[in-house]
């Protein structure tokens, strides 16, 4: 923040810039990843916690066409591996490995029609915390996502969490747009392409710990 101040264009700044991590190249990382530093912290704090995850609900079109969401959400998680992270401890060590791109069978549905709407807010808390707390760092998911129906004339709703080891503020964004893009894709019958992801998870962070270990934190 301080360099911003003092260097107030891209010349200046790129001017002062040390050496870094840098940019990743085009390497294929295979196996077990190391954690990065924010994940040390979580398990050396939490552990083993799968109840620990970051959510988002919005309302949706009343005409929404659920296949079409299945399908683009199993083509989110497919997209990014970082939703598709696992995590082991071997000997008390913590890695981190993605797993096999397939169907998530992440999307439930819950009708919520005919209740009153104290009733309804409690169904709505109670599935909600059921979808969050049925994460799982070990085995998967790492994210759930339902849909909520209220009755005809009445938009539904979306809840999604993710757990915080694979998701901040900023990714949501990301991901959030890729799934609004996927579903359209979907719905209009079309193969789902999405943006590139740039630098997968695992790729980042084994080049943190080449970093570290080159003395470049020290």
């Amino acid at each position: 923040t301080r360099d911003v101040f003092f260097s107030q264009t891209v010349a200046g700044l790129a001017a002062g810039m040390g050496s870094g991590p840098g940019l990743i190249d085009d390497e294929v990382v295979a196996g077990p990843a190391p954690l990065t530093p924010i994940q040390h912290w979580f398990f050396e704090t939490y552990g083993a916690l799968s109840h620990f995850n970051q959510s988002f609900a919005m309302e949706l079109a009343e005409d929404i066409d659920r296949v079409a969401l299945a399908s683009a959400l199993d083509a989110v998680v497919a997209h990014h591996p970082a939703l598709r992270m696992r995590f082991r401890c071997v000997e008390g060590e913590w890695s981190q490995d993605v797993a096999a791109s397939e169907r998530t069978g992440a999307l439930s549905w819950c009708d919520l029609s005919g209740l009153d709407e104290e009733a309804r807010a409690a169904a709505v808390a109670a599935e909600a915390l059921a979808a969050a707390s049925g994460l799982d760092i070990v085995g998967g998911p790492l994210l759930r996502a339902v849909v909520f129906g209220f009755g005809a004339g009445q938009r539904p709703w979306l809840f999604l969490a993710v757990h915080h080891l694979v998701v901040d503020g900023v990714s949501w964004r990301i991901l959030l747009g890729d799934l609004e893009s996927a579903y359209q894709q979907a719905r209009a019958g079309q193969p789902v392409e999405l943006a590139p992801v740039g630098t997968p998870l695992a790729q980042w962070a084994h080049q943190w710990a080449r970093y570290v270990q080159a003395t470049g934190l020290d």
